[in-house]
């Protein structure tokens, strides 16, 4: 897993606003299984349940408020993140219909 946060801080006479971009690994149990063969490994879901998903949600929310939520994996139904993209889609609409 990965996770990056990067803020830019905009100063403009006596106003100060912030804008933060947090990046990370989509908080799912999932895998990547090595391959000697392919770049892109097909992600194996682990049938644990979304708990991770939404702790992190919750965490991330107390951490900078109000959230927007961008996911940056392939969606198409030929892509090897496919399975990946409907979970992580399927999980925030039931856990964080809010978000």
């Amino acid at each position: 897993s990965n996770f990056v946060e990067t803020e830019q801080i905009l100063h403009a006479g006596t106003i100060v606003t912030s804008y933060v971009v947090v990046r990370g690994s989509i908080p799912l149990l999932w895998q990547e299984a090595e391959s000697f063969v392919s770049f892109k490994p097909k992600p194996q879901m682990h049938t644990e349940g979304d708990a991770p998903l939404l702790v992190h949600m919750c965490q991330q929310e107390l951490a900078y408020g109000k959230l927007a939520v961008l996911s940056l994996i392939e969606q198409s139904e030929s892509s090897h993140e496919y399975q990946l993209s409907t979970c992580f889609s399927r999980a925030m609409a039931e856990l964080c219909p809010h978000i």
